[in-house]
């Protein structure tokens, strides 16, 4: 399910969105900036799908149960196509206020991946996309990130959650980041 590059199609369709972030419970803290004295919540994957009204996904982890839940105003759900190296995948696109927020892969009925693409998807007190490898290593113990041989990506898998790093590394071995380096995607 996950193909080759497609970092720029997600730089280029990812914003982050400040304007709607809950900044009275940020302490002064932006994401992306460099400032590691605050300190995240883990990423937590039940409290996001509550967060979207999804919840029903953690019952069954189905197309039909996504398909008729109950989202939350303002919010879209559309068929999507993801053009990879590797081929099309037709995956479904969560959308808030315009911003695509969550990708859902599927194989027959059954949701395999739930990629979450932007900050909006995210309370504000959790690890998210769009902050840093600096944020990550502040809110767990030894995060280790990995390169991979075909696609080049760099990815830190903590508990399940998988962070795609906004970097490209062609091997599969441990590597070292820099601090600032930014958290592309979540999956899991």
């Amino acid at each position: 399910m996950t193909g080759s590059s497609d970092f720029e199609d997600l730089e280029e369709n990812s914003t982050t969105a400040d304007s709607s972030l809950d900044l009275d419970n940020r302490n002064d803290h932006e994401v992306g900036d460099t400032d590691y004295e605050y300190q995240y919540d883990k990423f937590d994957p039940i409290e996001v799908l509550k967060r979207l009204q999804l919840d029903t996904l953690l019952q069954e982890r189905k197309l039909k149960t996504l398909l008729s839940a109950s989202i939350r105003p303002g919010d879209s759900l559309r068929p999507y196509d993801r053009v990879k190296g590797d081929g099309h995948f037709n995956t479904y696109m969560l959308s808030s206020q315009g911003v695509d927020i969550v990708e859902f892969y599927h194989e027959d009925d059954t949701i395999t991946d739930i990629q979450i693409l932007d900050a909006l998807a995210v309370p504000d007190h959790m690890i998210r996309p769009g902050l840093t490898y600096g944020d990550l290593i502040n809110t767990y113990d030894n995060p280790i990130a990995y390169g991979s041989e075909i696609e080049a990506r760099v990815n830190i898998t903590v508990d399940g959650v998988s962070f795609r790093m906004a970097t490209s590394y062609g091997v599969y071995e441990p590597i070292d980041l820099e601090d600032d380096i930014e958290i592309l995607l979540i999956q899991f």
